[in-house]
């Protein structure tokens, strides 16, 4: 997590990044319950595991995006349940040696509580959760300002929602 300002609210990066993994989550509820089981169930054989250990034993339909995995640690770190151990390179050729966090278990009781508390959810390969969009290859953002200065941009930006000509004509 990236360390907070003074006021000990998160930097503007960090707070998208939060929004981000939540609607995750809430537009892939049971893959990320079942990749969060999948996790807890890895660490508490193993000990340690990475989300390439996750993906290799979460199966996803075609057309959902893998991002989702990026919200499957948080909840547990947040509560006591697993710790960042380390990084180390992915073993996936198409991440292209990325780092990626390696988990160890912070808690087995809590761990075990969290599964117990969690059952699986019902594997929905079609409908509701197939249906919500999250799997745009790019997020919007906002205009850059060179755009804006040159005035190539009008209306408003996809992020803020604010009127991008500040009110000029």
């Amino acid at each position: 997590m990236t360390p907070r300002n003074r006021d000990q609210r998160p930097p503007e990066g960090e707070r998208r990044k939060d929004a981000a993994l939540l609607l995750l989550e809430a537009r892939r509820e049971s893959y990320v319950r079942q990749a969060r089981r999948v996790l807890l169930e890895i660490l508490l054989r193993d000990g340690i595991a990475t989300m390439d250990d996750v993906r290799a034993a979460v199966e996803l339909p075609d057309g959902v995006n893998p991002k989702l995995f990026g919200a499957v640690p948080t909840v547990l770190a947040r509560a006591g349940v697993i710790r960042r151990d380390d990084w180390v390179p992915t073993r996936r050729a198409e991440a292209h040696a990325r780092r990626l966090t390696r988990w160890r278990l912070a808690d087995v009781r809590k761990a075990e509580r969290w599964l117990a508390a969690h059952e699986p959810l019902p594997d929905l390969t079609t409908g509701d959760q197939l249906a919500l969009p999250f799997d745009e290859k790019k997020s919007p953002t906002a205009p850059s300002a060179k755009k804006r200065a040159a005035g190539e941009w009008t209306g408003s930006n996809p992020i803020t929602g604010k009127d991008s000509n500040h009110g000029k004509a």
